[in-house]
């Protein structure tokens, strides 16, 4: 309960934050053509119960219980401490652990069914990355700043396989 109610005063504060930017939010909201907002909505449920499925299947896969129907909350909470963070996915993982906990999960195994999803995520945006420089290339724009990010991309990744 007092979980919650730290949620509603978070939302609170930040639409108080946030209140000079309303008025364009609901015209926004008031103007914008119903089926293609049902369509985001429905693709980022799509998305939300693929990311619990992914967490799932590494739940399983070091011999944890895990469905996509368990791991839906967390996966969520995660989901939304993985963008207020800046923690290369990571932020997430306290949640994970917490709920480990309550089941009685090793937390190491918790750890490191977590960290797949981290380090599959990120392998899944690089080969996205990849494939778009190889259409920009073949296709005559691709340039040396977008090459340096990529590259930039690159060290990341790889810094980050060498530490997890």
């Amino acid at each position: 309960m007092v979980a919650w109610a730290l949620v509603v005063c978070a939302v609170g504060i930040f639409v108080w934050v946030n209140r000079a930017d309303l008025p364009v939010a609901l015209h926004a909201i008031r103007d914008a053509h119903l089926g293609w907002l049902a369509a985001a909505a429905g693709c980022t449920g799509i998305y939300l119960v693929g990311q619990a499925g992914m967490y799932a299947e590494t739940f399983r896969a070091v011999k944890l219980d895990g469905s996509v129907a368990t791991m839906l909350r967390p996966s969520l909470a995660a989901g939304a401490l993985n963008i207020v963070s800046k923690s290369a996915g990571m932020g997430g993982l306290p949640v994970f652990l917490a709920e480990g906990r309550r089941r009685g999960q090793p937390g190491g195994l918790v750890t490191t069914a977590y960290t797949g999803v981290v380090v599959v995520s990120h392998a899944i945006f690089a080969l996205t990355l990849a494939l778009v420089f190889a259409m920009m290339w073949f296709d005559g724009h691709l340039t040396r700043l977008e090459l340096a990010a990529g590259g930039v991309f690159g060290v990341y990744a790889v810094a980050q396989a060498v530490l997890l």
